[in-house]
């Protein structure tokens, strides 16, 4: 039996749920019940084509790797959007269930779990952190910021955050990178002398958090979103997501992208 964290209650993380309004307890919203019956039907066109075992097609040597990554998201955005039970509010909605599913407990368990289990994904998670703050590209371009291109991952985010800071921003008031409370666990680091804690980010509402903004700069980036470094943010979102959130694939579905 694994030992698992409670989901991380950093005030960022969730107050696209108090904003809203959501009862608490917050680790309660996520209703699988609520399910429609016909969804998967829906989702097994998405379904087939993100698996990385797909007979439609294996998106792992698609020569548009960033497909894969919005099909998945396609069936993961209309099955959160059914079983997260919340106040509607069309300014955060999209905030809200990704806060939700960051509470709910059997996907934190479901990462940990397979953390523990598979070295590689252990890896690919520890990885994605070292990486962080993702920064939305969007705003990157409009503040004539160039992209991350080659160098340092960790000295390009200290030259955008010192720029952040020197035009008076919080990315948490500004929602610009995830997760959102990165800024301030390196504020808190560096008040001891150290470096941010991986143990601190790595668990699953934080990495949910940056995956949603992986997936914002694929939606929304355009073409300023197509470099070998951004490839490689959508492809480590990509296999994290889809390991954690595949075991909700129902017997019939999972039997069809395997066999």
């Amino acid at each position: 039996m694994h030992n698992h964290a409670n989901p991380s209650t950093c005030e960022e993380l969730i107050q696209p749920l108090k904003d809203a309004k959501c009862p608490k307890p917050y680790d309660k919203l996520v209703k699988r019940c609520e399910l429609h019956a016909e969804f998967w039907d829906f989702a097994s066109f998405w379904v087939e084509r993100a698996s990385p075992n797909s007979k439609v097609k294996n998106p792992v040597k698609d020569p548009d790797p960033f497909k894969t990554l919005i099909y998945l998201w396609v069936a993961f955005n209309g099955w959160a959007t059914q079983i997260v039970q919340a106040p509607n509010n069309r300014e955060l909605a999209d905030a809200i269930w990704v806060a939700a599913l960051g509470q709910d407990p059997t996907l934190n368990q479901r990462f940990d779990a397979a953390k523990q289990e598979n070295s590689d994904f252990a890896g690919c998670c520890s990885d994605f952190v070292k990486h962080w703050p993702v920064f939305q590209v969007s705003t990157l371009h409009r503040l004539k910021i160039p992209a991350w291109a080659s160098g340092e991952r960790r000295n390009y985010v200290e030259d955008v955050m010192a720029l952040n800071r020197a035009a008076g921003a919080k990315g948490a008031k500004n929602r610009w990178f995830s997760p959102p409370c990165y800024e301030r666990h390196k504020e808190e680091a560096e008040r001891t002398g150290s470096e941010i804690s991986t143990q601190v980010l790595n668990n699953w509402p934080h990495i949910l958090s940056a995956i949603y903004k992986v997936r914002c700069n694929l939606f929304h980036g355009g073409k300023t979103y197509q470099s070998a470094k951004d490839w490689w943010f959508v492809s480590s979102a990509y296999k994290i997501l889809w390991r954690v959130w595949s075991n909700e694939l129902p017997d019939w579905l999972r039997d069809k992208i395997t066999k």
